[in-house]
């Protein structure tokens, strides 16, 4: 009976130990942290610490008076240690998707396809317009059509002439 007391108590402070032994782990809370060289706002800073970063604290320690405490963290971040503002760190990891409004659109409604011709092979395609079907005296190179009645100025705005359909003075 003893030792199986000793035993329990022994599992007891392991687990009591594990616990103690367990690194401070906080996250960088909705805004970005600067970690600073020292517990001061005028520090120079090593680095910006975005939201949800993971933070190991080192000690807790008094420095210049923000936000209404003087409580900053001496902390290591990734391969850096320096000192970040109390406020800016909280114990839960913060869901940074929260402050975001999600958008889902509405899908497009889906049609069947148009016909292109009738079952008697009538096409139901309409007629294809091209610059010199519709009376334009010249195809521009970006695809504008002219109407210009003198070939000088004919598509200056757009590249140049890439075809004459008409001989004009």
């Amino acid at each position: 009976m003893r030792k199986s007391v000793l035993v329990a108590v022994g599992l007891f402070l392991l687990v009591i130990m594990s616990a103690v032994a367990q690194p401070n782990i906080l996250y960088v809370n909705l805004r970005t942290a600067n970690l600073r060289s020292c517990p001061e706002t005028s520090c120079r800073i090593i680095t910006a610490l975005r939201p949800g970063t993971a933070v190991t604290v080192l000690e807790t320690v008094r420095g210049q008076r923000f936000a209404g405490s003087s409580d900053w963290y001496h902390i290591r971040a990734s391969s850096q240690a320096g000192y970040v503002h109390s406020s800016l760190l909280t114990a839960a990891d913060p869901d940074i998707g929260s402050q975001y409004v999600t958008f889902t659109p509405t899908p497009f409604p889906t049609y069947p396809p148009i016909p292109t011709s009738m079952p008697d092979g009538i096409s139901l395609a309409p007629p294809q317009i091209t610059c010199q079907s519709s009376g334009g005296t010249a195809l521009c190179n970006d695809g504008w059509c002219s109407f210009s009645e003198r070939r000088q100025g004919t598509c200056s705005s757009h590249g140049g002439v890439a075809v004459w359909y008409k001989d004009v003075p």
